[in-house]
């Protein structure tokens, strides 16, 4: 705990460094703070929606995402997610901080991590989204729930096509605690979006069961749909 809390050394390049991350490090990670589909938050260039959004409906209002999944990104999710090691917990905290004012700004009610399966549970050993939600809830003030919605098992998404991805996905979230959810502006996280299909998903069970609106933050973003 107390690596996390007081690094003496960067994780990734090893220099000294009173953070997670060092500021050379730091600098390669490509943050999302400039243009952007104002819907999904996928890195444009001049123009305000992605291709994607304009031709489909989105369930959720806007997504933010904190950072490109690539790169020094990308390796640290992996570590957490694959590898279990979660000393790399620190630079997501550290990715992410930068983007609380804008989570802030959105007046959530309540965060709700995106769930795993009891199987995907068993098998990860950590459950990074509801870490995440765990840290913003903490750090804003704002009530986490990961009970009122649970996840049936199905197919790992990572290696699915969009198409493959959308039919994986159908009948997947339950809802438990309809009160819980009832006339709430919703938070919804994750770690990683690539095509959306999951986030979108799970915002339109939400509001199907009774939600004012959702809302979702992932700490990265893949600069393509077409994963």
């Amino acid at each position: 705990v107390s690596m996390i809390l007081f690094p003496s050394e960067c994780l990734i390049c090893d220099v000294s460094s009173n953070k997670t991350l060092c500021v050379s490090c730091m600098s390669k990670v490509s943050l999302i703070n400039g243009k952007r589909c104002m819907k999904c938050s996928l890195p444009l260039d001049g123009v305000s929606y992605c291709s994607d959004c304009r031709g489909q409906k989105m369930t959720f209002t806007q997504c933010i995402a904190a950072a490109v999944y690539d790169g020094i990104v990308k390796d640290i999710l992996h570590k957490i997610k694959f590898s279990k090691k979660l000393l790399y917990f620190g630079a997501v905290e550290q990715i992410i901080s930068g983007h609380l004012p804008l989570i802030r700004s959105m007046k959530p009610d309540v965060i709700i991590p995106v769930p795993f399966s009891i199987v995907s549970l068993i098998e990860r050993g950590f459950d990074l989204p509801l870490e995440i939600a765990i840290k913003l809830g903490r750090t804003l003030k704002i009530c986490t729930d990961s009970e009122s919605i649970v996840r049936r098992f199905s197919r790992p998404q990572r290696f699915l096509t969009k198409e493959e991805r959308k039919k994986n996905l159908q009948n997947c979230f339950v809802v438990r605690d309809r009160s819980a959810i009832l006339f709430k502006r919703i938070l919804v996280v994750d770690d990683i979006m690539s095509t959306g299909s999951t986030v979108n998903e799970l915002s339109r069970v939400l509001l199907m069961s009774g939600a004012k609106e959702v809302q979702v933050f992932v700490v990265a973003r893949a600069a393509t749909n077409n994963l």
